[in-house]
């Protein structure tokens, strides 16, 4: 395992610090220890000499951890900067110490020592915060000129604020109690405790609740239950989350611990720019020198403005999934509610109020920079915030703040942005990148907080009556505490890993070194398998040379997992094994051997096959030599091998007559049968009034019977030779043929003039976009410029254009590809307009088939299946995410009295879900545009089956068969 050193100054050292800790001693939550914590604050200094620049540094036993940045001393030399240390050795003491930076412009002036402050641990036994003045100590007596020594100056003073903290942990096992109580009775608890605690303890206790419940993923649904119970409480919709309640307090703190990525990856850049700039916000007439900066500095504000908006409403792509499913709860809850107009107001207080405006008003709280901004920087984000926060709250600004006005227009303006980002951020719609919070959290750690919080809290005989079932659950938690006061720890060890860790050498057992973390970098699926297949050789030989060979399988597959890393954990997960083949070693390391294997893209090898028509130069011998060519890797049975030649040959001869006469390829002659060519034939039309409707079209359209002469008796010699409208089809005139009337090239029909604009209203019908609507008129239509004119159509149509979105790709998941229709299908809820429907997709055909749901309780879902399984017959698998009516035991017995396999999607793998997410983004889409356009799920669905998904395949001639007809 390495790490680059620059991604960890980026922030990504926590993830890795606790990998180490678990990697050095996997087992700590099984056993009874301390955690040590320090939080340090460097506020300020005073009787400094002035017109000098001075930083400090923090030891603990005279180990250097921290340092403060340079500040110059002028009316005050203040810093305010935060250091937090956690999962501290013992330490006995703590060091502050004041240095004069060394002055730049003297070549001999070194930075010196002012003084410092040494204060002993046991002073600091309190959780509390202490905050005060301390005297520092002048260093020894070398430097005699210094102003400090003289005895009528008085010696420097820093102010600290420090808070120490020993927390005794037991094992993981002694808390179950006290899990089980918090997962049922989080609400009860939540509305018990609210009255009676401070705002610091609901702070304190909402913070472990929230890592408690997100170790057992319930964050999600405790959120939705504590926030959602507020919102009854506030008749003024700007209120919303605006006081200090556990619920505030519970969004607050899962923000920071799923979002803090997020933040970075949003702020930070603009952050950055913003301190190094010089330009100033100040728009207060009150409080500029010179008001002729007064426009200037308006105009810096609203570019400003401009810049951190562009991020935030273009982070949606990248916002953390967890945080997306959160307010997508909110947002439904409300609309059950029949509190629609709320759902804006909530999630905006949550995002902007409690999260992204405190983040740029106060950086440094949120690690967005090290440094307390400077007075004019600070008043350049209060403004920007400001800002941003009246654009969230959909509210202009008054006469109270009469400066300022102007930026009244900006808000405005963009208040539709808003609406639009807070739906993104909200919406169930997964195309977007899966971001999931991946670091570590310790439940031991919380649980422990959790009990000594709970006790502080109810220490009196009324408040521990409120709580009958819970006080003895802490007492039993206090006994064990007090039976051993001794802990395990391993500290040492963990610091010393962390030494080799930065040292760039990995950890070895013995002498030997494990081989490396497996990490799939290449594209190219043969050298995956190579390196694969070198690292596990590598494997073999480090279980022999360290005696775990003859360990038990289930120690051999937890030993292989953990050298493979996160990324060999999650394909592990994807693996459709039994319970007893995860706990087989062999069985495992074939299963990720075979998922390293090159495969064949079966679907799109099928897709050139069936995709290869006869050219006008090639014999018919070469055409069929290269069928038999690409045959060989669609993986046919021998059987539907020669089937699937005589249909190519049948639907080439269709479309192009050139089959020679003199094929020698005898046996396969003899297998054609000319009846099927005239049966697929007869099935380009089916319709018998709108064919005789196109005949007739095409017989009154002169330039339409010039065309046909053209095809039947021969084209003119040059391109100008031939009439004006028909210049147009010179470069496709060796594609066009004459069939009962009609005028085709290859399988298109060719549409005379009159007919064009009728023919571009069905192909619109549905809204499907530009792409599709374009594939679907290639299926059947043809006429010069037609893809053009479909664009035009569809750049004028007002529904597809207020829908319109980035069309985002979604990967699709690695399983096998089934053999024939609805073997296998993919399920999954999306919610539209109040509504909530279920989708399912056969993954063999696409063929999508989509039901309103009245609820999405597992009882309505199961009927809806039934329904299907009655008109497309029972599935061997169904693939569907981990939702509760999904994985509910009602559903599971469903499945299994069916005799149907069940296979979710891992929480961490959206790809595993992609086919129907997909369809979901398609289905949704066209939906909105079509009732925008009076027309119905069922005007959606017929569009969809009837245009092209995959391979050269309608999902209506995949389902029943390739042959069948399609009137677009």
């Amino acid at each position: 395992m390495s790490l680059d050193r620059d991604m960890m100054i980026l922030g990504d050292l926590e993830y890795w610090v606790d990998y180490l800790r678990k990697t050095v001693n996997p087992g700590e939550e099984q056993m009874r220890r301390s955690d040590v914590s320090l939080k340090v604050w460097v506020q300020e200094a005073k009787n400094c000499p002035n017109k000098k620049r001075y930083y400090c540094e923090i030891s603990l036993d005279k180990a250097l951890y921290a340092r403060t940045s340079t500040k110059p001393k002028g009316e005050m030399l203040f810093w305010g900067e935060q250091f937090d240390f956690d999962n501290l050795p013992s330490v006995k003491s703590l060091t502050v110490t004041l240095h004069r930076e060394a002055d730049k412009k003297k070549r001999r002036d070194k930075s010196s020592q002012i003084g410092y402050v040494t204060i002993p641990v046991a002073e600091l036994t309190s959780r509390q915060l202490l905050e005060k003045w301390h005297t520092l100590s002048p260093p020894s007596l070398v430097n005699s000129k210094s102003s400090i020594r003289d005895s009528k100056t008085e010696l420097p003073q820093i102010r600290l604020k420090i808070r120490y903290q020993t927390v005794e942990i037991l094992p993981l096992a002694c808390y179950n109690p006290l899990v089980k109580y918090v997962k049922a009775n989080y609400q009860s608890l939540v509305e018990g405790l609210e009255p009676m605690l401070s705002v610091r303890a609901k702070e304190d206790i909402a913070c472990s609740l929230v890592h408690i419940l997100q170790r057992e993923q319930l964050a999600r649904r405790f959120l939705c239950d504590t926030v959602i119970s507020e919102v009854p409480k506030h008749e003024n919709l700007n209120l919303m989350l605006r006081g200090n309640t556990i619920a505030t307090k519970a969004i607050e703190a899962y923000m920071k611990l799923v979002g803090n990525k997020y933040l970075h990856d949003t702020l930070e850049d603009f952050i950055r720019l913003l301190l190094d700039s010089e330009d100033s916000c100040e728009v207060d007439p009150g409080r500029l020198e010179n008001n002729a900066m007064l426009q200037r500095n308006q105009c810096n504000l609203v570019s400003y403005c401009e810049m951190v908006w562009g991020r935030i409403i273009n982070s949606h792509c990248y916002f953390p999934s967890e945080l997306r499913d959160v307010f997508t709860s909110f947002r439904r809850q409300c609309e059950h509610m029949k509190k629609t107009e709320v759902s804006d107001n909530l999630i905006s207080a949550c995002i902007f109020l409690r999260f992204i405006c405190p983040a740029i008003m106060s950086p440094s709280l949120f690690g967005l920079c090290q440094e307390l901004p400077e007075d004019r920087q600070s008043r350049n984000f209060t403004l920007v915030a400001k800002t941003l926060q009246s654009l969230a709250n959909f509210t202009k600004f008054g006469s109270k703040e009469d400066y300022m006005l102007f930026m009244n227009d900006f808000v405005e303006r963009e208040w539709n942005q808003m609406q639009n980002f807070l739906k993104q951020i909200s919406s169930s719609d997964h195309s977007y990148p899966l971001t999931q919070f991946e670091g570590y959290i310790d439940s031991g750690k919380h649980l422990s907080l959790l009990h000594s919080l709970l006790n502080e809290n109810l220490e009196t005989e009324d408040k521990r009556e409120k709580f009958a079932d819970l006080v003895p659950i802490l007492n039993d938690i206090q006994e064990e505490l007090n039976s051993n006061t001794g802990s395990k720890n391993l500290s040492h060890a963990y610091v010393y890993s962390i030494l080799i860790f930065l040292t760039g050498d990995k950890m070895a057992e013995g002498g030997l070194r494990p081989p490396g973390n497996f990490i799939n970098s290449s594209t190219n699926p043969s050298e995956t398998s190579r390196n694969w297949a070198k690292w596990l050789e590598q494997y073999d030989f480090y279980m022999i040379a360290t005696e775990k060979a003859g360990k038990s399988q289930e120690i051999q597959v937890a030993t292989l997992l953990t050298l493979l890393g996160a990324q060999g954990q999650e394909i592990f997960r994807t693996f459709s094994l039994t319970n007893a083949e995860r706990k087989n070693i062999e069985t495992v390391k074939k299963a990720f051997t075979d998922h390293f294997a090159p495969q064949v893209k079966m679907v799109y090898e099928r897709f050139k096959f069936h995709s290869r028509i006869q050219r006008p130069d090639e014999t018919f011998e070469d055409f069929l030599t290269a069928l038999r060519t690409l045959i060989t890797t669609c993986n046919f049975h021998d059987d539907e091998q020669d089937n699937a030649l005589m249909d190519r040959i049948v639907a080439d001869t269709l479309s192009r007559a050139f089959l020679s006469s003199n094929c020698q390829d005898a046996e396969l002659l003899e297998k054609l049968d000319t009846d099927q060519i005239h049966a697929v034939s007869a099935g380009i039309l089916t319709n018998q009034s709108f064919r005789d409707k196109l005949v007739n079209a095409v017989k009154q359209d002169p330039a339409m019977q010039i065309l046909d002469s053209y095809i039947v008796n021969g084209w003119p010699a040059t391109k100008k030779a031939c009439i004006e409208p028909l210049k147009s089809f010179w470069t496709v005139r060796y594609d066009l043929t004459v069939y009962q009337d009609l005028i085709l090239r290859n399988n298109q029909i060719v549409i005379p003039v009159s007919m064009r604009r009728q023919i571009l209203d069905i192909i619109h019908k549905g809204h499907l976009g530009i792409s599709k609507c374009i594939e679907r008129a290639k299926n059947s239509v043809y006429w010069p410029g037609y893809q053009g004119q479909i664009r035009d159509l569809i750049e004028s149509c007002s529904p597809c254009q207020e829908n319109m979105r980035a069309n985002t790709q979604t990967s699709f998941e690695p399983h096998e590809i089934p053999d024939y229709p609805m073997q296998s299908i993919s399920m999954d809820v999306f919610y539209l307009d109040g509504t909530e429907y279920l989708v399912t997709v056969d993954r063999y055909s696409k063929w999508p088939a989509c039901y309103m749901l009245k609820s999405t309780k597992s009882s309505e879902i199961i009927e809806l299946l039934k329904r299907q399984f009655v008109d497309f017959g029972r599935p061997e698998v169904v693939f569907s995410d981990n939702a509760s009516y999904f994985v509910s035991y009602e559903f599971q017995r469903f499945l299994e009295d069916y005799g149907i396999k069940h296979v979710t999607a891992s929480p961490y793998h959206s790809p595993s879900s992609g086919l129907v997410e997909r369809m979901n983004q398609t289905i949704k889409s066209c939906l909105t545009k079509a009732k925008q356009s009076d027309q119905s799920l069922f005007d959606v669905l017929h569009t969809l089956r009837n245009t092209q998904l995959v391979a050269n395949y309608l999902p209506l001639q995949s389902y029943y068969n390739p042959g069948i007809s399609v009137i677009i």
